[in-house]
């Protein structure tokens, strides 16, 4: 779909900006850690103004506002175009339910395993999100049940969320290694976040069995 991939561009670009400051985020949320990385942090932080310049150009060059006026005005001559033959709440739940059956195999798969696996819980994170947006989105249709439903999911897509920043600002540390200078600082960096990196794969590993078991079962 040509919206999907100009929208995805747009948050691509957005997203190089993004990451630098999860980046610095993490690095600074440790005192200890701020303290002895202070050259490192010095150029992420050069490293996201540049990224900062290329984003807005970016953005600036694909006319936002413009854009979002055309999607809104094709959106609604296709809404308008179309006749509809089921009622919204049938379109929620039927679409809820698909999300929550995808959630559910993606739980599965994860708790299959007795040792943590990343790609796992990022598959199971994404799943977890699409649901929730859904949720968030049809609350006032579907109601006390998406209440619920999210309630128990907030815990665990904050773990994971965790999880995928250590996880984003290591695999950015290394990419951009050769750039950032002081190798003893960034030595340290790493050491830094894979640590956290494990750390983090057994608190989310603990509240997936919690928050997965109880869900599992409760649409059995």
């Amino acid at each position: 779909m040509a919206q999907r991939r100009e929208f995805k561009l747009l948050a691509d670009a957005a997203g190089k900006t993004r990451d630098w400051d999860i980046l610095m985020r993490v690095l600074v949320s440790d005192e200890s850690m701020k303290l002895s990385v202070t050259s490192l942090i010095e150029n992420v932080e050069r490293c996201r103004a540049n990224a900062l310049i290329g984003s807005r150009a970016a953005i600036d060059s694909a006319g936002v506002d413009r854009l979002l006026r055309r999607h809104v005005h094709e959106l609604f001559d296709q809404l308008q175009a179309k006749v509809f033959d089921v009622t919204l709440a049938s379109f929620a739940s039927k679409r809820v339910d698909a999300a929550e059956r995808a959630l559910k195999e993606r739980m599965r798969r994860a708790l299959v395993h007795q040792i943590p696996e990343y790609s796992e819980l990022h598959q199971l994170r994404i799943a977890g999100k699409k649901l929730r947006y859904l949720l968030e989105f049809f609350l006032p249709v579907l109601g006390s049940r998406s209440q619920k439903s999210i309630e128990i999911l907030t815990g665990l897509q904050d773990d994971l969320g965790n999880l995928n920043d250590i996880v984003a600002s290591e695999t950015l540390l290394h990419r951009y290694a050769t750039s950032l200078g002081d190798s003893t600082s960034l030595e340290q960096a790493m050491k830094y976040l894979s640590e956290q990196k494990a750390h983090h794969m057994q608190i989310t590993y603990g509240t997936l069995h919690v928050v997965g078991d109880a869900y599992l079962r409760a649409g059995d």
